[in-house]
């Protein structure tokens, strides 16, 4: 009875030996995968409608093989670049072979390789979705070390982005806002990514934005700029009071500018629509080095003088 036990547990350890060793070879075979695909597509579901077949002949060992077999049976989901899917019409999408080999392994296994894709082109269906564009919005509370300040203020990208879903759901949707950024004492450049906040029932083109700005040390002066009306027409003169503004601006440290040909400008235009003659005046010819000014007074009294 032993002697039968035994030649038993032998011929058992036999074929385990023998299965392993077949298994843990490679083999050439075709296989079969049922995927649903995800891609940001403008104006369309990022979700293929339905699963789509993709057949390769393929070299992997005998585990792989028994493994896809097994998960063939049920649509596994693959994350596809925009680049990747081209349009055919409508909401007919394709993929061409060229296209998935760059997915390869992660439709089927790592280990295995690719010999060959069965069919050339791979259609995939992505459903016409109610969809439009919206700017997005930071929200921030920035504050930088003294005599520092920001070029450009913050700046974002993508400044707009996609919303998608019912209409009457994405019609009260005109802006999408960024979690909190928080700096405190910046001195120099800073950069990263922001989180876009989602909205319930509303699906978003992105879900981060990069960011940058710009912090640089200033100096701030103050000088007296000459205020003169333009565009006045021939054979008539315009005085305008006071004749001179003060002129209170920033400038990069360490840098020195000259404002000999900034002025303010009052239009003559302005002054022939006012009531009383007081008018706006702008700066013009203001140095690239300015950073940020402000004039003490930006109305101005105008007045027609007769011969």
């Amino acid at each position: 009875m032993r002697d039968y036990l035994a030649l038993g547990a032998s011929l058992m350890l036999a074929f385990i030996v023998w299965l392993v060793h077949n298994l843990s070879l490679d083999y050439s075979s075709l296989v079969q995968r049922s995927v649903i695909v995800t891609c940001e597509i403008d104006g369309h579901s990022n979700l293929s409608a339905g699963p789509s077949e993709i057949a390769a002949s393929c070299q992997m060992n005998g585990f792989d093989l028994i493994g896809v077999r097994t998960s063939s049976r049920h649509p596994s989901g693959l994350k596809v670049e925009r680049e990747d899917m081209h349009h055919k019409d409508g909401d007919l999408f394709y993929m061409t072979s060229a296209d998935l080999t760059k997915y390869f392994h992660e439709i089927f296994t790592d280990k295995s390789r690719l010999e060959y894709f069965v069919s050339d082109t791979v259609f995939f269906v992505f459903n016409s979705v109610e969809y439009k564009k919206v700017p997005v919005q930071p929200t921030s509370n920035i504050d930088f070390r003294p005599q520092y300040m920001s070029v450009g203020g913050l700046k974002i990208q993508p400044d707009s982005v996609l919303v998608y879903g019912n209409k009457e759901v994405i019609d009260e949707v005109d802006v999408v806002y960024t979690e909190l950024l928080r700096l405190h004492d910046l001195d120099s450049e800073h950069y990263g990514k922001l989180k876009i906040k989602s909205i319930p029932g509303v699906r978003i083109s992105a879900r981060t934005v990069d960011y940058s700005i710009v912090a640089v040390r200033y100096v701030q002066r103050e000088t007296q700029v000459p205020v003169k009306v333009v565009g006045v027409p021939e054979g008539l003169r315009v005085k305008v009071l006071p004749s001179n503004a003060t002129l209170r601006y920033r400038m990069r440290f360490p840098a020195d500018v000259s404002m000999d040909r900034t002025f303010v400008a009052v239009d003559y235009e302005d002054f022939v629509n006012s009531i009383k003659g007081k008018c706006i005046g702008h700066v013009e010819d203001l140095p690239g080095e300015v950073l940020q000014y402000e004039l003490q007074r930006e109305v101005f009294d105008c007045l027609l003088e007769t011969e």
